[in-house]
């Protein structure tokens, strides 16, 4: 910190970009500009730093500075704000942010604070699951010819999923909450050692989601105790396991053994996919803060598996990802299409 309280002289521009924002001094004062940058929610300015790095500066101080509207910096704001710091130290502190959060789930006795149950929160949570049905039917039409299909069974196929009815919202919710309560009284250990309630979550979340049971009757799909153990388009399903959603301890050793780039591009896409307002969750205030931040520390741990990566992303709509992991899937259908 400067003596007189004010940004170091790299930053005088960013304070001018602060200004013409509309977070001048009367709103963001620099005494409260410099505890952010002191914290490292700001990351570092050179005098010669390239237009990207001054565009990430002023976009961090836009953040900080709309949050602190609110009197506080939301900690699922803070991690955002750590990952979009390059500097080591930074992303050491981001470590110690994620592993707090997901810590902070195994702390009550009777479980965590169930995530607050809306779109996102929804589809953060199944997207980790093999009952999504985006990732299947996004990649059935690039390999289901392979198998066999013809085009015009791919197009119904497609269109009898996708035309299934949502479940109305009363339903909808009460299987949310019954699963979210079942992830909160399993926090911890595999599901794989209580596959009653590994089988109960599965239950819950198909219910609030009828295209996932269509996907699931047309796929004739029953869950397989190997993953991959066929090569086929069902086998797909098989990629992620709902016994890992409240393995804690799987997901601290992925974040000890992350590489720090990936750490910090995960963080964001977390952040981005969660929003509750805009980017990223300045609005958290309104909705139980800490237990949405300890919730996306899980989330994030969970992808930087590169499988269930795939999978998450393809269930946020970036198929690119899975068409990788798939190509094996691909590569063997056409074989055994080929020796048919």
């Amino acid at each position: 910190m400067t003596r007189d309280n004010k940004p170091p002289r790299a930053f005088r521009p960013v304070r001018r970009a602060l200004d013409a924002a509309g977070y001048g001094l009367d709103v963001y004062a620099d005494k409260t500009f410099l505890l952010d940058y002191n914290a490292r929610f700001i990351p570092k300015l050179t005098a010669d730093a390239p237009a990207e790095e001054f565009d990430n500066v002023v976009l961090a101080g836009e953040l900080c500075a709309r949050a602190r509207t609110y009197g506080h910096l939301c900690p699922a704001l803070k991690a955002r704000l750590l990952a979009m710091n390059l500097d080591p130290g930074a992303t050491r502190e981001l470590r110690e942010t994620l592993r707090r959060g997901v810590e902070n789930l195994l702390k009550r006795p009777d479980g965590p604070l169930p995530p607050r149950i809306n779109v996102y929160s929804h589809r953060a949570i199944e997207a980790l699951l093999p009952l999504s049905p985006e990732p299947v039917l996004g990649m059935f039409a690039h390999f289901a010819q392979a198998g066999g299909f013809s085009h015009g069974q791919i197009v119904a196929f497609l269109k009898d999923v996708q035309g299934t009815p949502r479940a109305k919202p009363a339903v909808w919710k009460a299987n949310l909450r019954k699963g979210f309560g079942i992830m909160c009284a399993n926090m911890g250990p595999s599901l794989h050692e209580n596959p009653l309630e590994r089988d109960a979550l599965e239950v819950a979340f198909l219910a609030a989601n009828p295209r996932a049971i269509r996907l699931r009757e047309l796929l004739n799909y029953e869950p397989k105790p190997t993953p991959d153990s066929d090569n086929d388009i069902v086998s797909l399903l098989d990629m992620v396991s709902t016994a890992n959603l409240t393995d804690t301890t799987r997901a601290l050793r992925l974040l000890d053994e992350s590489d720090d780039v990936v750490l910090r591009e995960k963080v964001l896409l977390v952040g981005r996919a969660r929003r509750t307002g805009g980017f990223p969750h300045e609005e958290h205030h309104l909705q139980r803060c800490r237990a949405a931040a300890d919730w996306d520390a899980l989330i994030t741990c969970q992808i930087l598996d590169p499988r269930t990566f795939a999978w998450w992303m393809a269930a946020n709509g970036d198929f690119r990802p899975l068409r990788s992991v798939a190509t094996g899937f691909i590569v063997e259908v056409a074989r055994r299409a080929g020796m048919a």
